[in-house]
């Protein structure tokens, strides 16, 4: 049937060459092939047949031979759309598999015909690079700019209007921001204008739409819009009166009388369409009739209610814009904007419901109107003031069409704060023949053959990874990627919350803790000087799970740190036995012992008796300096060297460092790495360190007094010794009888803090 369509459609037609700019000329066969034809044919070539919305593609026919007599060539482009001519271009707006179809007649009826499929695939949000200032307004007279879009009939003009208060009257700028002239919409009534969209007629001539939509404590029956045709710049500049011009009512559903401060044009559909505040807190989206007619009234249809201060700070839309070809839709506020990508396999009302990407505008004083680019490259933003920065914000350009086979990395991110854990796989979009393997080599010499490498990055700056691709036929090629690692960002502690208490009376004075990734959901804990060597396993609320004696001395345990041993060959629980009130100890002494897996041992808390763990090994340390007292040791996850923490009540406070490997029954003398002033800003409060744990990832410090909870940030690549020479974040902490002991959740995402004394709530505080 598709076939019939075209050959009627083209059987009264000439021969067509359209000649647009830029596309491929229709392909024709050689002479030999012509000499020894004997049937028509054609073959359809273009030069993207995949890729990501919107995606263009250039395409010609390939004719074989001719009959005697003109030929004609139409095409299907598998959406709806059609076209004539020997070469051609086209753009999909949809995602989907399109199959384009090119048939060709020639002057006595023979048909040739061939297809070929296109998979378009949906977009992810758009890199933006930094924005930049390409004008600033220049008339005193433009000091409440509202509305902003870029020229059809010259792409060198920016049209803008003032807000409320000011005549009916438009302003024609370029890009630096001088104006060129000003027209004024001759018997129209001062309003309040509040943004300006830029469209089409049915004939195709550009047209612009003056929205009088503002209704800032107005009872207002309808808001009206001026539709007018784009004027044509005066050769002297100057002021133009506009005597052709129509009013248009917009009329809410059911009487509504609401403030918009956004007017859009579909060049899909040709609506109109306008965002305006339905309370405080949503931003209802309305919509006239497709295609726009103009009439003296038009009813809205309502679309879609947006909460745009759930996903940002500012609930009230100042600006938008759809973008030429359609697929974008962009909101702004006062220091946001939000870009909407638009699916049209989807339909229009779809994509209100889909993911929103955040795109930055620069600081602005009132920040008020966006436009995109004629040809979508990026986006221009103004604000509300005399003389305010025309800024424009390009997007990253997308990748260029495919030349042969060529290897392409896909990217989660390509930036991010530590720790940064991107995912990278290959793209086999020009990769025709399929990929047989995968080669990644990373900075440090490493590889992996995975189609998609598990990545976690600890140390901030530029990190290149370089991709080899071998396809189904043997063939290679080679790529790079550059990943942006971003200092870690400073964590935000959530409300804390009580998961439980202590339910054992036996664990009374708790001062180590621990949770553990061997044990899902298990807390290590011991008593302080004074008890047995002997730990507890609890539940995250506080159960008491189980008793374990260790074969070793307790002189004065402190604290606990669980991490790998390589002595032990396996996950371990590191004691510290370091406290010393009088410090007068030559030497301290750390316990390590075999973490013990509970489900083997079938531990569940019904009994009162005591497991033994075997295996346990102890090494000595030394200070430096002479003896200290110390409640806090921890092993770093990332080099698994030891950290001692001392305790000062004065809150001069060191932090010593052995090295690992942790041989039994060695002796070592401690490495101070940085001294920290507690008590004192920024570490206020009390001055006495009571315990301390590293995040999973090693990317976190966290210290714990008395009183507060700080977090060091650490990146891999500075030393442990700068970790502490960065701002501490002050996080939070409970109100506890005498907070004594801090673990890191295994997952990084909180840490837990226990009291000594009887019962004492577990509490757990969550990091954003």
């Amino acid at each position: 049937m598709r076939a019939l369509a075209l050959v009627a459609l083209l059987l009264g037609c000439t021969p067509v060459d359209d000649g647009v700019a830029g596309r491929e000329p229709a392909i024709q066969g050689s002479a030999d092939e012509e000499a020894s034809c004997t049937e028509l044919s054609v073959e359809l070539e273009l030069d993207a047949d995949n890729g990501v919305l919107p995606l263009e593609a250039n395409m010609g026919a390939r004719i074989s031979c001719e009959a005697d007599g003109a030929v004609a060539v139409g095409w299907d482009f598998g959406d709806g759309q059609t076209a004539l001519g020997a070469s051609t271009s086209h753009t999909w707006l949809g995602t989907g598999v399109f199959e384009v179809f090119v048939s060709v007649t020639d002057a006595e009826g023979n048909i040739a015909e061939d297809r070929v499929e296109v998979t378009v695939r949906a977009p992810a949000c758009p890199e933006v690079e930094d924005a930049e200032v390409v004008g600033t307004l220049e008339s005193d007279e433009l000091d409440e700019a509202s509305g902003l879009v870029q020229g059809r009939l010259d792409p060198a003009i920016l049209w803008t209007h003032n807000d409320s208060g000011d005549g009916p009257r438009l302003f024609a700028l370029d890009h630096t921001g001088e104006t060129r002239a000003i027209f004024e919409l001759a018997g129209a009534p001062e309003g309040d204008w509040e943004d300006i969209a830029i469209g089409r007629d049915a004939e195709g001539s550009p047209v612009l739409f003056v929205g009088d939509i503002g209704a800032n404590g107005q009872d207002r029956d309808a808001l009206v819009v001026y539709v007018l045709s784009e004027p044509a710049m005066p050769a002297d500049g100057g002021t133009v009166e506009l005597t052709e011009w129509t009013a248009v009512d917009l009329i809410f559903p059911e009487g509504e009388a609401l403030n918009a401060d956004t007017l859009m044009w579909d060049p899909v559909h040709g609506a109109l369409y306008l965002a305006a505040q339905e309370d405080d807190e949503l931003t209802g989206i309305y919509r006239t009739p497709a295609p726009f007619e103009v009439a003296e009234q038009v009813s809205l249809e309502h679309i879609a209610s947006l909460d745009l201060g759930a996903i940002g700070t500012e609930s009230v839309a100042t600006g938008g814009e759809i973008s030429p070809l359609g697929d974008r839709i962009v909101l702004r506020t006062a220091d946001e904007a939000w870009l909407w990508l638009r699916d049209q396999s989807a339909g229009i009302d779809a994509v209100w419901d889909d993911d929103v990407c955040p795109l930055p505008v620069a600081e602005e004083p009132r920040g008020e109107a966006i436009a995109f680019s004629i040809d979508g490259d990026g986006y221009f933003t103004l604000s509300e003031e005399t003389h305010q920065p025309i800024y424009f914000t390009p997007f990253v350009p997308p990748e260029k069409p495919c030349e042969g086979m060529e290897a392409r990395i896909l990217a989660s991110e390509v930036s991010g704060s530590l720790p940064f854990a991107p995912t990278l796989e290959p793209d086999d979009t020009c990769i025709p023949a399929g990929i047989a393997s995968v080669r990644w080599t990373f900075d440090d010499g490493q590889t992996s053959t995975a189609w998609s490498p598990p990545l976690e990055f600890l140390g901030s700056g530029i990190q290149r990874i370089y991709l080899s691709v071998v396809d189904s036929d043997g063939e290679s090629d080679d790529t790079s990627i550059d990943l942006e690692v971003l200092p870690g960002a400073r964590p935000v502690p959530g409300e804390t919350e009580e998961w439980g208490s202590v339910e054992t009376e036996e664990l009374n004075e708790l001062s180590g803790l621990g949770h553990s990734a061997l044990n899902p959901g298990v807390l290590w804990a011991h008593n302080d000087s004074g008890d047995s060597s002997r730990i507890f396993a609890l539940a995250e609320d506080g159960t008491h799970l189980g008793e374990f004696d260790i074969d070793a001395s307790s002189r004065d345990w402190e604290d606990l740190a669980l991490g790998w041993d390589d002595t032990l060959g396996g996950p371990s629980i590191y004691i510290g036995d370091v406290g010393d009130n009088g410090e007068s100890r030559d030497d301290i002494t750390v316990v390590v012992v075999p973490e013990p897996e509970l489900d083997e041992l079938d531990v569940d808390g019904s009994s009162d008796e005591s497991i033994e763990l075997t295996g346990a090994h102890s090494f000595t340390l030394t200070y430096p300096d002479g003896p200290h007292n110390c409640e806090s040791i921890l092993v770093d996850p990332v080099s698994g060297d030891l950290l001692i923490i001392t305790k000062d009540y004065e809150g001069e406070t060191a932090v010593f460092r052995k090295a690992a490997p942790h041989e039994a029954d060695s002796e070592t003398e401690l490495e101070l790495i940085a001294e920290l002033a507690f008590g004192t800003s920024p570490l206020s409060g009390s001055g006495a360190t009571t315990g301390a744990d590293f995040s999973p990832l090693g990317d976190r410090i966290a210290v714990r007094t008395y009183s507060d909870v700080y977090m060091f940030r650490r990146d891999r690549s500075a030393s442990l010794a700068e970790a502490f020479e960065t701002e501490p974040c002050d996080l939070s902490a409970p109100s506890e009888r005498q907070g004594e002991a801090i673990a890191m959740s295994v997952d990084g995402a909180g840490y837990f803090l226990v009291s000594e004394g009887d019962h004492q709530p577990v509490f757990y505080t969550p990091l954003d």
